[in-house]
C-alpha cells in the first residue's frame, strides 16, 4: 500500500517539478549559448547577463520550491478533500507520513542533481574542473559527512513544516497561528539541543573548539557526524510528533 501512496505522490510532484526542471535547464542552456555567442556579438553580453542572473535565481528558488511542492502534497492529500480518500485507505497514518517524507527525499535529491547539472551547463570549463578537483582533494575527508549533513538539514526543514502544521490541528480555532507557534517552538528547541550537544563535545574534549579553529580534520569530521546524528534524531522526532498529532485529532478543511 505504501507503494501506491508513493505512486500518486510522485505523480502529483512530477506535474509541477518536471516542467520546472526543464525550464531551469533550458534557461541555463540559453545562457551558455548566449555567453559563447557574446564573444562575437557584444550586444548579447547584456542579454547573457540577465539570463545568467535569472538562471541563478531559478536555481536557488528550485531548492525552496521543491520543499513547498512536497509540503503542498502533504497538505492537500491529508487535510483537503483528497484526505477523505487518503484516510480511508487500510494503512496507518504513520505510513502516509512516511510516503511524504520519502517523496521529499527523492525529489530533493533529483533537484540537487538538476542544479548541479545546470551549473555545469552554465559555467563548465577545464579550469573550473581543475579547481573543483582541488577543492574535492582538499576536503575529501569531510566531503561525505558534509554533504550528508546538508541533505539531512534540508529534509529536517520539511519535517518541521509537517510537524508544526500537524500540531496546529490540535486547536479548534486559530490553527494557522498554532502551527506557526509550534514551528517556532520546535526550531528553538532544536537550537537548544544543538548548543547542548556542542557543550557536551567541548566538555568531553576541552580543546575541541581550538582544534576546529585550527581546521583539524578529525575534529571537523567528529563535529559533522555528530551534527548529522542530531539532525537524523530531529527528523525522526518531528516525524513522530506529526504522527502523534494526526492520530490525536484531524479536521479536514
Amino acid at each position: 500500500m505504501l507503494s501506491k501512496i508513493l505512486k500518486y505522490d510522485f505523480k502529483y510532484v512530477n506535474r509541477t517539478l518536471i516542467p520546472l526542471y526543464l525550464i531551469v535547464v533550458g534557461l541555463c542552456c540559453l545562457t551558455r549559448g548566449l555567453t559563447i555567442w557574446a564573444e562575437s556579438f557584444k550586444l548579447l553580453e547584456i542579454i547573457s547577463f540577465f539570463t545568467n542572473l535569472l538562471g541563478l535565481i531559478a536555481i536557488v528558488g528550485l531548492l525552496f520550491f521543491t520543499i513547498f511542492v512536497c509540503f503542498m502534497r502533504f497538505y492537500q492529500s491529508i487535510f483537503k478533500d483528497e484526505g477523505y480518500l487518503t484516510l480511508v485507505l487500510p494503512v496507518p497514518r504513520a505510513k502516509i507520513l512516511l510516503a511524504k517524507l520519502i517523496t521529499m527525499l527523492v525529489y530533493s535529491f533529483i533537484t540537487v542533481m538538476v542544479i548541479f547539472g545546470s551549473l555545469c551547463i552554465m559555467y563548465y570549463s577545464l579550469e573550473l574542473q581543475a579547481n573543483i578537483k582541488q577543492i574535492v582533494d582538499l576536503f575529501k575527508e569531510v566531503l561525505i559527512p558534509g554533504l550528508l549533513l546538508i541533505y539531512a538539514q534540508y529534509a529536517n526543514y520539511f519535517m518541521i513544516f509537517m510537524a508544526a502544521y500537524a500540531l496546529g490541528q490540535l486547536r479548534v480555532k486559530n490553527k494557522g497561528s498554532m502551527a506557526v507557534l509550534a514551528g517556532i517552538s520546535i526550531y528553538m528547541i532544536m537550537q537548544v539541543i544543538n548548543l547542548l550537544v556542542l557543550f557536551i563535545l567541548t566538555s568531553v574534549k576541552s580543546n575541541f573548539l581550538e582544534l576546529i579553529d585550527k581546521q583539524d580534520l578529525p575534529a571537523i569530521r567528529l563535529l559533522l557526524y555528530t551534527i548529522l546524528g542530531v539532525n537524523i534524531f530531529f527528523i525522526i522526532s518531528n516525524y513522530l510528533i506529526a504522527n502523534y498529532a494526526l492520530n490525536k485529532k484531524l479536521d479536514l478543511e
